[in-house]
């Protein structure tokens, strides 16, 4: 059974007066995260998008692009480690401290170890 219809259909609906204005993906800089985003900003909307990850030069490429797509989207590249306490504060202040809102919180995880769980440091 595949859920690409329904979905595809679904995505269709999506206009201008009710696509988000206002979106932040963590991990759309790969895969699905990257997918995801690169549709939503192709659709030619005014949007902002805030793009978390750990290394804007390593995505530069991918910021590149998805300006070519949409010359109204503004894309705000934030650098930071999502796996971090700190980092994440940091992160969530800053957009804080420019939205009132936001609209669409896209989260995608990096990877999956399976290895066994993996410490970070606690800062």
């Amino acid at each position: 059974m595949s859920f690409f219809p329904p979905i595809r259909v679904s995505n269709a609906l999506i206009t201008q007066a009710n696509a988000p204005k206002i979106a932040v993906f963590v991990g759309g800089t790969d895969g699905i995260g990257k997918a995801t985003l690169t549709n939503l900003v192709a659709r030619g909307f005014p949007i902002k998008v805030y793009i978390v990850g750990r290394n804007k030069a390593g995505h530069q490429t991918v910021l590149d692009h998805l300006r070519t797509l949409n010359p109204n989207a503004t894309l705000i590249y934030v650098e930071g480690q999502i796996s971090l306490v700190r980092d994440s504060q940091r992160i969530a202040s800053h957009i804080a401290a420019q939205e009132e809102k936001i609209d669409l919180l896209f989260l995608s995880a990096g990877y999956l170890p399976f290895t066994g769980r993996q410490e970070t440091r606690k800062v």
